[in-house]
């Protein structure tokens, strides 16, 4: 579902069903946007998710995240960007569950350039940085995880 006018606009999208072929746990995932109209050379975003998905057994799972966005024009075909974003998933349902103890609780943000090469051609070069709260990388030793 989608609404647009005046130069904002809003979208609800949701999922429901198994993730997987062989997955028998019912998945229900909602994102909603909102996009601002352009206040000069600046464009704001935000996003936000919800899912809760069946535990095998008994009980349900839950997960959440959202983003802020924001792009900034330097020409008509150079646009810079940031984002900054939050995901927490106590029962480790949105990442590959490992032998690390804890829950997936982490925080992103990113600089980038948005360059159009062409009318349906675009180059995005993006600097990128992950905080979490429990180990989630793999650590560059044997010894485990790293933050």
């Amino acid at each position: 579902m989608a609404w647009a006018g005046g130069g904002w606009s809003a979208a609800y999208n949701n999922f429901y069903g198994q993730e997987l072929a062989n997955d028998q746990s019912g998945r229900f995932f909602n994102d909603v946007v909102v996009k601002t109209p352009e206040f000069g050379r600046l464009q704001l975003a935000a996003t936000a998710d919800y899912g809760i998905q069946k535990r095998p057994g008994a009980g349900f799972s839950k997960w959440c995240g959202g983003a802020v966005l924001g792009r900034w024009k330097f020409t008509e075909r150079a646009f810079g960007n940031a984002r900054l974003e939050r995901y927490v998933d106590n029962d480790q349902v949105i990442v590959v569950p490992t032998a690390r103890q804890g829950s997936f609780k982490a925080t992103g943000a990113s600089l980038g350039l948005d360059v159009a090469l062409h009318r349906q051609l675009q180059w995005r070069s993006e600097l990128r940085h992950f905080w979490g709260e429990n180990p989630v990388f793999p650590a560059r030793s044997a010894a485990g995880f790293a933050k």
